[in-house]
């Protein structure tokens, strides 16, 4: 049974599993059914098989990431995905499949920018919290306490990274975002081509008087939130 794409976040996607009513149906910890996602994020990682020519990547939303395979490299999700800078976002469409691991095989890849990711995860944030309260009287979800507490908390962190970023410079924002904003212009002043050391970006905060655990923390907090990027060799990198 085709169903209309769903938009759901990396932890919810991931944890889903095959679901028994329909043929190639999956269906969520929260109960949502689907068959087709759409889904929005950071191109965190591409490979190309020499063998196959299949495309892979990782695409990271704020609470996790999507494996998506993109079908053989002269495709065009393939290009797409292939040709993908990383970092950059994307907006994919594609067949969700539990088989080997939760999975998107990609039917389209459009490029995005940081304002569509942040609207798209706006949105899901409002359908998962919706389903969180759905799924207490839904009989194919039944999540305890536990597991409740465990996406609530994922959903604030959506709010945190993304839902309340355009207010980051109001009044009233915390002394976190202040070390987040230096970190931030220190990345951009000290940047190379591949970045900056995360080694030279800790002695550059510490000697403009941040602590190494406040220094450390924010840095966890920046890639986690999907504003900065690790890529090999313990450089940092503005997404």
């Amino acid at each position: 049974m085709l169903h209309p794409a769903k938009e759901l976040f990396a932890f919810e996607f991931n944890e889903s599993a095959e679901h028994g009513a329909g043929a190639g149906d999956c269906i969520s910890p929260l109960g949502e059914v689907f068959d087709t996602v759409s889904v929005a994020g950071a191109v965190s990682g591409v490979e190309t098989s020499r063998v196959s020519g299949k495309v892979t990547a990782r695409i990271s939303d704020p609470t996790g990431v999507f494996l998506v395979d993109g079908g053989k490299k002269d495709s065009s999700t393939g290009r797409s995905l292939a040709g993908a800078e990383i970092p950059s976002f994307v907006a994919v469409t594609g067949r969700a499949v539990a088989g080997g691991g939760m999975h998107i095989i990609a039917e389209a890849v459009i490029p995005v920018d940081r304002s569509a990711r942040d609207s798209w995860a706006c949105a899901v944030l409002r359908d998962t919290i919706r389903r969180m309260e759905a799924s207490l009287d839904n009989e194919n979800a039944k999540p305890d306490l536990k597991e409740m507490c465990r996406y609530a908390g994922l959903a604030g962190r959506v709010l945190d990274a993304v839902c309340e970023s355009s207010s980051s410079g109001e009044e009233g924002s915390s002394g976190s975002q202040d070390y987040s904003e230096k970190i931030l212009e220190i990345i951009d002043i000290h940047s190379g081509k591949k970045g900056m050391l995360v080694e030279d970006l800790v002695n550059t905060c510490k000697s403009s008087g941040l602590s190494e655990t406040d220094i450390k923390r924010t840095i966890e907090s920046l890639v986690e939130d999907g504003e900065c990027y690790l890529p090999a060799g313990g450089y940092i990198r503005r997404l």
